[in-house]
């Protein structure tokens, strides 16, 4: 029996060798969970490979001291590496249900202590047997065997509530995906009461991480290429929804005047309009985050020049109190001209526009109110082409730095938007 297990975990090496170095870190930026996927991949090689050193040693030299403790040893690394792949599923499913809905860290940060009493308890049990004898001839059950599986099946209830009641936010296929990593273990130690002298444990973990990486890792991976893809084609898109042609025209004609009137003004005009410009068409070499700072610069370009050609009737207000954090590029300017000419230009008379950069509860938050005509919240008023530059803010906010944008309006009243940036998505 030993020999055909040693036969199965030397066969489970090569698929998990293959997951492992197939998950590049460069791709973590945009997918939280993966690196917690690759760190379990590894240490279930390094399971594997303790299980298969012991059984190779308990098979062949079991009669010789050394290679007994040698071999009690790595069977206890064996132990410690199934606790630390508990609690890696932990921040796993963490990660990946956090991209759906939010939720506390609290989930999978309570596995940490009680993963690591029970890895060291475990560990020792190796050598004392009091969970589980891994020396004698056929291993066996030591008497506090059923308090060592405590560990496990708190960590198993801990995650099972957190899935079971994520479900309507993950979706019911990935829920189940999630869930098998509960059921396989439970039904490898069912396994192993009845069959001890089989390493059911290994097995089990070793075919869940090829069923997530071949549902879900994958998926993923392909959905954030073509995610990318779509993207890419509209950066056209959102760039001529910034650089308008009777904006263009308007703003021109208008530093033009000012040369005459006023050559001071008519400069600062041109610095305003030549800086609007080049950061419009720098996105179109360059998707990288940026700072707030500069993202906040350009805005206030754009809003210059506005204010150049509306005077009186738009006026603007700042509340800054956090730039230290990079965004999207062009994140505010489309929302900020939604702003000026769906809500302040359409009221009688202009009105005001705010925008606010503060830190709240682990976010930085972006708010942008006005106070102009509002509309129905489920017939969104912007033509095409500002649509479309809303609707890419909304998907690069998401996919670029994990930040969400939320819109709300009452007709008569206003506008208000929302964004909110998690302070550690990187």
């Amino acid at each position: 029996m030993e020999e055909k297990n040693i036969i199965i975990h030397s066969i489970l090496l090569v698929p998990m060798l293959m997951i492992f170095f197939s998950l590049k870190n460069g791709e973590t930026s945009r997918n939280q969970h993966r690196p917690y996927f690759r760190a379990m991949s590894g240490v279930n090689i390094i399971q594997i490979i303790s299980e298969l050193i012991y059984l190779v040693l308990h098979t062949h030299f079991k009669t010789n001291t050394i290679a007994k403790y040698t071999g009690a040893f790595f069977m206890g690394i064996s132990f410690v590496s199934y606790y630390v792949i508990l609690s890696l599923f932990s921040f796993y499913a963490y990660a990946f249900i956090s991209q759906k809905k939010k939720i506390s860290h609290l989930w999978a940060s309570i596995t940490i202590p009680v993963c690591a009493v029970y890895a060291l308890g475990w560990f020792i049990s190796c050598f004392n047997g009091m969970f589980y004898n891994v020396q004698s001839d056929i291993p066996y059950r030591g008497i506090l065997y059923h308090a060592g599986q405590l560990g496990g099946f708190f960590v198993f209830v801990d995650m099972f509530i957190l899935i079971i009641t994520s479900v309507k936010s993950v979706g019911i296929k990935d829920s189940i995906i999630l869930l098998n990593f509960i059921i396989f273990p439970l039904i490898a130690v069912l396994l192993r009461k009845h069959k001890p002298e089989i390493s059911f444990m290994p097995i089990s973990i070793s075919f869940l991480i090829m069923l997530i990486y071949s549902y879900i890792q994958v998926r993923q991976a392909q959905l954030i290429k073509e995610q990318e893809v779509q993207l890419s084609k509209d950066k056209f898109a959102i760039m001529i929804s910034q650089i308008r042609p009777h904006f263009i025209f308007n703003s021109l004609n208008s530093i033009y005047v000012l040369c005459g009137r006023d050559p001071e003004v008519a400069r600062k005009a041109i610095n305003d309009f030549s800086s609007y410009l080049r950061t419009n068409i720098e996105i179109l070499e360059n998707d990288d985050l940026i700072p707030a700072a500069k993202e906040l610069e350009h805005l206030e370009h754009y809003l210059n020049l506005e204010k150049l050609l509306f005077g009186e009737d738009l006026n603007i207000e700042y509340d800054i109190g956090d730039i230290n954090f990079k965004i999207p590029p062009l994140t505010l300017q489309p929302i900020v001209e939604n702003a000026v000419k769906h809500g302040i230009l359409k009221r009688k008379g202009g009105g005001t526009v705010r925008i606010s950069i503060q830190a709240k509860d682990k976010m930085h938050e972006i708010c942008v109110d006005d106070d102009g005509v509002g509309f129905d919240i489920n017939s969104f008023p912007a033509d095409g082409i500002q649509h479309i530059g809303m609707k890419n803010v909304r998907e690069r906010l998401y996919l670029m730095c994990h930040g969400n944008l939320d819109i709300q309006s009452i007709p008569g009243k206003g506008t208000w938007i929302k964004i909110q940036i998690p302070d550690d998505w990187y």
